[in-house]
């Protein structure tokens, strides 16, 4: 019975997304390749990186100060960092695969911090991306 009860739902859980796909489509052949492009698969250009790497950099010296006094800024506060990566990181994975896995690795460990209200382990982390941000650019610059 509790088998029956999980297949319904996943059933029905998956008619909800290929409808709510169908249902969100368009008859744009531009729209449907970047709507079906992964975020690493995504390719912008120097300057792009550049500038998103700017406003990730200002989103983490921003955490780092909210982790200490608001837990709750600090936690909006990283999720501002995924829409500034998403644009960028295919170029940044394309480029340096190593670099990539250590933005990834660095948003992680700031995020967590910014969750718990961790500024030392947020200040740490910020530094890594900072850093890391420096290592890309020295080599791409934009």
């Amino acid at each position: 019975m509790r088998f029956r009860r999980l297949a319904a739902a996943a059933t029905t859980a998956t008619l909800v997304v290929v409808m709510g796909a169908t249902a969100c489509s368009s008859d744009s052949s531009d729209e449907k390749a970047t709507a079906t492009t992964a975020p690493e698969e995504r390719r912008t250009s120097a300057a792009e990186v550049a500038a998103g790497l700017a406003k990730i950099n200002a989103t983490t010296a921003a955490i780092v100060t909210a982790a200490a006094v608001d837990m709750k800024k600090a936690e909006s506060l990283a999720g501002d960092i995924e829409p500034d990566w998403l644009p960028i990181e295919g170029t940044i994975k394309e480029n340096d695969p190593d670099i990539y896995i250590a933005f990834e690795d660095a948003f992680a460990v700031i995020e967590d911090a910014a969750v718990n209200g961790d500024d030392k382990k947020a200040a740490t982390a910020a530094q890594d991306i900072a850093t890391t941000s420096a290592t890309y650019l020295a080599a791409y610059p934009g």
